[in-house]
């Protein structure tokens, strides 16, 4: 028989998360089953094409007050009390969910923990209220406080029929919280999309291959939670003397803006360039932000080197057995080093929160870069291929058997 299947928390207008998500479903056989999808993004021009039908497709839309406080009380009142009450946005999600027989939240970020997502748990709180099968698929969590959150949240992660983590940070945190889970990593390993006979020009591109160097800066400052004490400036003047030491190695330089949609990564690079007045350097590129995540790992697959201030960047270098200079700005970009015995390619820019001498850290990243650069080395993938492939086979087994 024929399964009601729901994807939940797919995030959007980042790249990253399209090839997540693209990998997962590709490798889902979902051809017989009802399949819809539930955003976590509020714009239309974010959707992602998945290559394939879907029977409903729901954004998440902005809630009023009311509608926050009984999407809260939800976790504390019976659902079923509140439901003639939500309004029309959060009825849209709780019959999506209610008329599904099996839920499953796609791969993402620490929405469960440093971005204490309410929104994103009350999904799968309800999904479990109502008695559906439920999935989190390779994701990462915490860090956490000792608040309600956390509480909810243990409560959620340790009744779901099955959970994968994608960072050993995030292991650690299900450790100490005494959760079942399934050790995993990033899903975009599950695929290595080649496009065969792919053309560097056709998308902007005027280098040769393996005669560039691609560049995913982020504009980190403007907004993550673990960078609010952080000046501007400090942040501008790292990326700006990377930009300045390429280019005197006679480095070219491609810019690949992973968020697209609702995303600034372009012009946080034109700002850069700009600074440097560099805009109108023949050896410097920024790609089309529209360029699907496909094309985006292949100019990663054709580059000699990815130096890279976004976690998908570092994956798809990986994937693609590209060498690397992470510079990881949360625990799922250092600790999927960490999984891999990859430490020496990173560097943690979350320093910069408690550091007093900032040019010294600039100088310690310039002087790593310069090592990795000298060193002619191809990235090993198979153990992030290993981990990812048997996770979705634990996922097949354990979850999957009753879906066709």
């Amino acid at each position: 028989m024929s399964q009601k299947i729901l994807l939940i928390n797919q995030h959007s207008s980042n790249h990253g998360d399209e090839a997540a998500g693209k990998a997962l479903i590709n490798s889902l056989n979902l051809k017989k089953n009802d399949v819809s999808i539930l955003y976590n993004t509020v714009s239309e021009k974010a959707i992602i094409d998945f290559g394939i039908q879907f029977q409903k497709i729901l954004l998440t839309k902005s809630l009023d007050k009311i509608s926050k406080v009984l999407l809260m009380s939800s976790f504390f009142i019976p659902h079923k009390m509140l439901v003639p009450f939500f309004s029309k946005e959060l009825q849209e999600e709780y019959l999506l969910i209610k008329n599904s027989d099996i839920v499953i939240s796609m791969p993402g970020g620490a929405n469960i923990g440093l971005y204490h997502d309410w929104r994103y748990l009350w999904r799968l709180y309800i999904a479990l209220a109502l008695r559906k099968k439920v999935a989190i698929y390779s994701t990462s969590i915490g860090p956490f406080k000792e608040n309600l959150f956390k509480q909810i949240s243990k409560n959620v992660l340790s009744k779901v029929n099955f959970l994968s983590l994608r960072d050993a940070q995030s292991f650690r945190y299900a450790d100490e919280m005494h959760l079942k889970y399934i050790k995993s990593i990033d899903t975009a390993f599950l695929t290595q999309p080649i496009i065969k006979d792919f053309n560097l020009e056709s998308v902007g591109v005027p280098f040769k291959e393996k005669d560039y160097v691609v560049f995913v800066a982020n504009d980190l400052t403007s907004g993550h939670l673990t960078f609010k004490s952080v000046k501007p400036e400090d942040l501008k003047n790292i990326y700006k003397k990377i930009i300045i030491s390429l280019i005197e190695k006679n480095k070219k330089i491609v810019f690949l803006p992973q968020l697209f949609a609702n995303g600034n990564d372009k012009d946080y690079f034109k700002l850069l360039l700009d600074e440097l007045d560099y805009s109108a350097n023949p050896n410097i590129i920024i790609v089309d932000e529209n360029f699907s995540s496909d094309i985006q790992q292949n100019i990663v697959r054709l580059s000699s080197f990815v130096i890279g201030a976004r976690y998908h960047s570092i994956i798809f270098s990986i994937n693609n057995k590209v060498p690397f200079l992470c510079l990881s700005y949360e625990n799922k970009m250092k600790n999927t080093l960490e999984i891999l015995g990859f430490d020496k390619y990173g560097v943690d820019l979350s320093r910069l929160v408690d550091l007093k001498d900032v040019f010294s850290f600039e100088n310690e990243i310039l002087s790593k870069l310069e090592s990795l650069l000298s060193q002619e080395s191809e990235i090993d993938n198979t153990e992030a291929k290993r981990i990812v492939e048997s996770c979705f086979i634990s996922f097949e087994k354990d979850f999957l058997q009753n879906i066709n």
